[in-house]
């Protein structure tokens, strides 16, 4: 009785969890209490879709909702970054390490949306752009605490704007800071084109604690590709900046350009109040492994000028501070291939230095320029070195010198370099000793002076190569002048 009674309640079990199907099936279930039981104990979990089949099915399709509700919130959660603004589109993804991978956009106008949205916050941040070309529209604005990786990528500039620039709020370095920008191609695109595009690729003002590490950045002869307006302890470092196009034949404007903070000199920054252009200059930059080439390489802006044009001394003495440029490849087209006018502590060493304007009795002909144009407490302790160095230019290819009678620099180093120029006097001149300051390695208005073991090569030998002006103490030995 027990086992009919047991077998009852099993088939009971089994109709209602869905067994009947088994006769659809055309299985014949056995109703005889022994029968059923046996027929009960020989069933295997795949001969049937039973209860357990059923709770699967149920499964998948709670799991189907679970993976639809994951996907709403993967749509939402902090692996995705979404726009703030229009539609609230998906423009980068948060990475393992925390940065964010730019997901690029349908076109330069959203791809330039989409990056300011992300870089728009001085919260730290990284941004890693896809290895791949991104047009973009409008310039971005950097804010401080900000790390680009660009390794990989193009960013092309498709209209006459700057690529890369930031807003000024602050003084006293500290508008922007704790930025870095890490490789990447910044192009101005289809520039050799844009002959009247004077602008600046690549812009800081006022800020502290900038490296840009593996870039190339492009311009055209009339523009900056790198501009550093009033900032220090900025580091620039084994990346490129190149004008392209045609030359225009008296333009000196740099390809990296270290700048005064005034009106004239700085109009972008003269946008954001009286405040931000009031003679405020750099320090602490090194520029090091770089490829430069511009109609002026690069230089150290003095000002002489008011924001109509007009002479004016008010900012002659302001000076930069701590320049070290290292191994360098410099090229001046039209003009100087470094002009560092008014800096304090200057080193030069290990570049490869060439001026190509043709103008060969002018100043812009001069490989590397260093001379002041004002007074400065700090400079009768300026140390000034200019070593290693292979140059070719015009006038001089080395200048260390004063055009004002104010303090001398405290002491110059110019050692190991190895210096052409292709400045010829005529019999006339050398008759009457005229220029004789027209050589490779011109040195006055200085302390003290050390020359040693360099190389001249120049149209009359020895005859000018080496001449030194109005200086303390001055050293020379084992320097070695050539003619041709």
């Amino acid at each position: 009785m027990k086992k009919l009674l047991s077998a009852f309640i099993a088939f009971a079990v089994l109709l209602t969890s869905g067994i009947s199907c088994a006769y659809a099936e055309g299985v014949d279930i056995p109703t005889d209490g022994d029968a059923l039981q046996q027929f009960l104990n020989g069933l295997d979990d795949d001969d049937y879709d039973g209860n357990d089949d059923v709770d699967d099915d149920n499964a998948e399709e709670e799991d189907d909702d679970t993976e639809e509700e994951g996907e709403d919130y993967e749509d939402n959660d902090s692996s995705s970054v979404y726009a703030s603004y229009n539609d609230g589109r998906l423009i980068g993804t948060v990475q393992d390490d925390g940065s964010i991978l730019f997901v690029t956009q349908e076109d330069a106008h959203a791809n330039a949306n989409a990056l300011k949205d992300l870089l728009d916050s001085d919260e730290e941040k990284t941004i890693v752009l896809p290895k791949e070309r991104i047009e973009i529209d409008q310039t971005l604005v950097v804010c401080s605490n900000t790390t680009i990786i660009a390794e990989g990528a193009t960013i092309y500039e498709t209209e006459d704007k700057a690529i890369l620039l930031h807003e000024c709020d602050d003084v006293d370095y500290n508008s922007i800071n704790d930025v870095t920008i890490r490789g990447g191609k910044w192009l101005v695109d289809k520039i050799e084109k844009r002959q009247k595009y004077v602008n600046t690729s690549i812009r800081f003002m006022h800020g502290s604690n900038i490296t840009i590490d593996g870039v190339t950045v492009n311009t055209n002869y009339n523009s900056h590709a790198l501009e550093l307006i009033a900032c220090e302890d900025v580091v620039v470092k084994n990346s490129k900046f190149l004008a392209i196009g045609k030359t225009t034949k008296k333009s000196n404007e740099e390809a990296v350009q270290i700048d005064i903070a005034t009106p004239a000199t700085a109009p972008y920054a003269a946008k954001f109040g009286a405040e931000f252009v009031k003679g405020q200059t750099c320090r602490n930059i090194t520029v090091k492994n770089c490829e430069i080439r511009g109609s002026r390489g690069i230089s150290t802006n003095k000002c002489d000028v008011d924001e109509k044009g007009k002479y004016t001394n008010k900012y002659l003495n302001k000076f930069h501070e701590n320049i070290t440029i290292e191994g360098c490849k410099i090229k001046g087209m039209t003009s100087e291939a470094m002009a560092l006018h008014n800096a304090l502590n200057v080193t030069v060493s290990k570049c490869e230095v060439s001026s190509m304007d043709k103008r060969y009795g002018e100043t812009y002909s001069i490989g590397i320029n260093i001379a002041s144009f004002g007074n400065h407490s700090k400079k009768g302790q300026s140390k000034i070195k200019v070593t290693g160095n292979k140059v070719t230019a015009g006038r001089q290819g080395i200048y260390i010198g004063s055009y004002t009678d104010d303090k001398r620099f405290g002491s110059a180093i110019i050692n190991k370099n190895n210096v052409t120029t292709k400045f010829k006097h005529t019999k006339a001149q050398l008759k009457r000793k005229k220029h004789p300051d027209f050589c490779a390695i011109y040195a006055a208005d200085t302390g003290k002076v050390e020359i040693r073991r360099n190389t001249t090569k120049t149209k009359q030998g020895k005859k000018n190569a080496i001449y030194t002006k109005n200086c303390g103490k001055v050293i020379k030995k084992n320097n070695k002048a050539k003619k041709g």
